[in-house]
């Protein structure tokens, strides 16, 4: 269930919004609505009409717990750009200097914290990437590229990996595999197989690595990390370290400048196994409040 609410300045529109219930989402014991698609100019005023709309609408339909902005769950865009916003790169999450203002402004308080990271190219050898394939390949997991003549089953194999993986993350809610893939089919076009790289043993894909060039970084060959994830299990254990530093090896090797983490939860695993050397490129933050 979905409404959109707009607000008008001087005959234009100066903010709209989209309340969503997403009935899987979970928070607290809340009943949950999430504020999503959130554009405003820099003026609090509108954007506390478009705040009190969507808390009108969520009230009568049973909501006492307010998420934003999320465009409908952790599938899709969600999060507010800490300000100073640094250039965005692709893929990354998009908002004014002035969002987060009028967030707080508005009696949202934090409830979770995101940052990309950035390595520049340096002169690691990587040298215990071999070790560890072996490893690997002695429990029976091959790492390989991504099949581009069969995109579409390997899609299904990153959506698997994904729905295991990302299960018990922070307000996860399921997808099925068309929603899926029609929010990814297209990323064929972007795809490099060496910086797409999946993990496999005899019955079932462990694991997988996705990054793509940075389309928005006309200065610099630059990479980004947009998604790692490992099945959870003991035989998959530093299976996204190994992943991790097959890219950035690549990468490195190929002429890139630096490679870009995207989007991480702060209290994620996946932020202990970055490289020496990396730095925050950018923060974000969720919000949510009682109403």
């Amino acid at each position: 269930m979905q409404k959109n609410f707009k607000v008008y300045k001087d005959g234009a529109v100066a903010g709209k919004i989209i309340a969503i219930i997403n009935p899987d989402m979970k928070y607290k014991g809340y009943k949950v609505g999430l504020c999503g698609y959130y554009e405003c100019i820099d003026d609090n005023e509108t954007a506390k009409q478009l705040f009190d709309q969507v808390s009108e609408f969520h009230r009568k339909n049973g909501v006492n717990y307010l998420i934003g902005p999320m465009n409908g769950s952790t599938w899709q865009s969600y999060r507010v750009t800490e300000p100073p916003v640094n250039i965005p790169f692709f893929l990354d999450n998009k908002s004014e200097n002035w969002h987060k203002d009028q967030f707080v402004q508005n009696g949202f308080e934090i409830i979770a914290k995101y940052f990309s990271t950035k390595i520049q190219k340096n002169d690691r050898k990587y040298k215990r990437i071999e070790k560890f394939k072996k490893v690997f390949s002695e429990k029976g997991i091959r790492i390989r590229s991504i099949n581009l003549k069969d995109f579409e089953a390997d899609l299904r194999k990153i959506y698997d990996i994904s729905i295991k993986s990302f299960k018990n993350n922070f307000l996860y809610t399921p997808v099925t595999y068309e929603e899926f893939s029609d929010m990814y089919i297209k990323a064929k076009d972007y795809v490099d197989p060496e910086f797409v790289l999946l993990a496999e043993n005899e019955s079932e894909a462990v694991g997988f690595i996705f990054a793509v060039d940075d389309l928005l970084n006309k200065n610099q060959k630059a990479l980004i990390i947009k998604s790692l994830a490992v099945v959870p299990g003991s035989q998959s254990r530093g299976l996204g370290s190994i992943l991790t530093e097959m890219v950035h090896k690549t990468a490195f090797e190929n002429g890139y400048q630096h490679i870009i983490h995207a989007l991480m939860y702060e209290n994620n695993a996946s932020r202990n196994i970055l490289s020496e050397g990396t730095s925050v490129y950018q923060r974000y933050l969720l919000f949510g409040k009682e109403i």
